[in-house]
């Protein structure tokens, strides 16, 4: 059984906003800004998840921009990718790439919303669950993410398959309930399905 669950997106002696650091000692300074005012403009619109972040790390994460993460201790951290990040030709490079499977993005910005709309998700997990096996199963299942993904389905008269869904969010959408909620919130174009999630989320969630 798995003991952490992944979501695969001012900088001072080790902090980042306020929120401690580990081995960002290789990142330029000109990226831990960067980073720095995407994660305050961020909590700016999500005030809920200030206090919630326990760390941000920069480690080895494959393939993926970032990914927000919690573990049974019910501790929240937003992961780096090192190799990316330590390199601005590189992450300049991913940023200004298009990914056909996901849905257009603000950059960096965008990137990050759609892992701070997993931790949204672990937060109202660990807020309507009544124990920490509830909130894991809940958080696994996709349960609150499920919910708001039928019911903006059902608000636009759509129908819930993988087809649909991959047309008005992403392929990436199609995997579970929270890539489509956290693919959707960070998609800087809209339609009728995604203004719906988007708005309640906001409801709901934030």
């Amino acid at each position: 059984m798995t003991n952490e669950i992944h979501r695969p997106l001012a900088v001072r002696k080790g902090f980042i906003y306020e929120i401690p650091t580990r081995n960002s000692g290789c990142i330029p300074n000109e990226i831990l800004k960067m980073i720095d005012n995407e994660i305050h403009k961020l909590l700016r619109e999500y005030p809920c998840l200030k206090g919630e972040i326990s760390e941000i790390v920069f480690e080895d994460i494959g393939n993926d921009i970032a990914r927000a993460s919690i573990d049974r201790s019910m501790k929240i951290r937003l992961k780096f990718n090192v190799v990316a990040f330590s390199d601005k030709k590189i992450i300049n490079s991913i940023l200004n790439s298009s990914f056909i499977s996901l849905t257009p993005k603000d950059g960096l910005l965008g990137f990050l919303k759609h892992e701070f709309i997993h931790m949204l998700e672990y937060r109202h997990c660990k807020l309507h669950s009544e124990d920490i096996e509830i909130m894991w199963n809940n958080i696994c299942s996709g349960y609150y993410a499920n919910e708001i993904l039928c019911d903006s389905l059902k608000y636009c008269n759509l129908e819930k398959n993988d087809g649909i869904i991959e047309s008005k969010i992403s392929y990436y959408a199609t995997i579970s309930a929270s890539e489509a909620i956290a693919e959707a919130c960070s998609s800087n174009v809209d339609n009728n399905l995604i203004k719906t999630i988007k708005r309640l989320v906001k409801e709901r969630w934030n």
